[in-house]
């Protein structure tokens, strides 16, 4: 994997992340609602992403790596870290998608060669997407498929 190129993606301030609601919260108690979704919409959140990657995946050439990991959950799963998993069936690829949300083990870069850009799969709600911000094509190809899920394409906003 290009390290460099992921670390140098990963420092862009204009990243683009994937959310449930349309707005930026403003008060601490939407801790509250959001632990409410972690426990009742957290698997279909994973179904989604994981129909939005695929596609993803599936229409740019792209190099897929799971960072390695010491958590037990991870060692359980006997998975391959730290090489390029993108010839994994759609059904293997979607499954680690979901498990990787809803189990938070391990973090998934999917590296786009052409157009240039990474999605990053974390634990529960963190999907960010990086490298987009001067491509109009591409965020609005990402932005409807995140509209055909009911998510949205929304930039990070720096503090």
């Amino acid at each position: 994997m290009d390290t460099e190129s992921v670390d140098e993606l990963l420092k862009d301030e204009n990243y683009f992340f994937l959310d449930f609601v349309p707005y930026y919260p403003k008060d601490s108690s939407f801790l509250e609602l959001e632990e409410y979704f972690e426990n009742r919409y957290l698997k279909r959140f994973a179904e989604k992403i994981e129909r939005l990657a695929l596609k993803l995946i599936y229409y740019y050439p792209c190099e897929i790596y799971l960072l390695e990991t010491t958590s037990k959950k991870a060692k359980r799963m006997k998975l391959d870290y730290e090489v390029d998993i993108r010839k994994y069936s759609p059904a293997k690829l979607g499954d680690i998608i979901r498990k990787i949300i809803t189990l938070d083990f391990t973090t998934m870069n999917i590296v786009f060669t052409s157009p240039h850009f990474l999605m990053q799969i974390s634990g529960y709600f963190s999907v960010g997407i990086y490298g987009v911000a001067d491509n109009e094509e591409l965020k609005e190809l990402i932005r409807q498929l995140a509209m055909q899920e009911g998510l949205f394409f929304k930039p990070h906003l720096p503090n």
